[in-house]
């Protein structure tokens, strides 16, 4: 298993970010990472969006869900690609497998948001299966 000390540093600077903004999540959030293609998930050998949004979900004292968020499509790489090309990209590539999200309220976590393309898709699919508020939240900005 990897070990990634730095996401957990960058985390706290996020919450002191938050604290600072009077950003709130209540008790029943849950964190969601954005997820990989199978093929690219056993490429690289873990999902980094994952392990920021286990420290995040970790120190915020919430759950986190894995498996929901399903990506039903692989798509080319998003750093390839222009904003248009981006939106295209990534557009349906997602779906939740569990409709218990009703009413929820989700913090969906990715690494990199250059356009933010990914977590529109993502916070779409989330949307239609019922979550009350999509927060969007991304470790740096591109």
């Amino acid at each position: 298993m990897k070990s990634f000390y730095l996401f957990d540093y960058l985390v706290s600077l996020c919450l002191e970010y938050f604290d600072q903004t009077s950003v709130g999540f209540g008790e029943e959030a849950i964190v969601v990472p954005i997820t990989l293609h199978t093929k690219k998930q056993s490429k690289r050998g873990f999902n980094q969006s994952e392990v920021i949004a286990s420290a995040l979900a970790k120190r915020l004292g919430l759950k986190i869900d894995r498996d929901t968020l399903v990506r039903v499509r692989h798509s080319s790489p998003q750093s390839t690609l222009g904003k248009t090309g981006r939106l295209q990209n990534v557009k349906d590539a997602f779906l939740c497998k569990d409709k218990s999200l009703a009413g929820k309220d989700i913090i969906l976590v990715d690494d990199v948001c250059t356009t933010g393309s990914t977590l529109l898709s993502a916070a779409k699919a989330l949307k239609q299966a019922g979550a009350r508020f999509v927060w969007c939240f991304a470790l740096a900005r591109a």
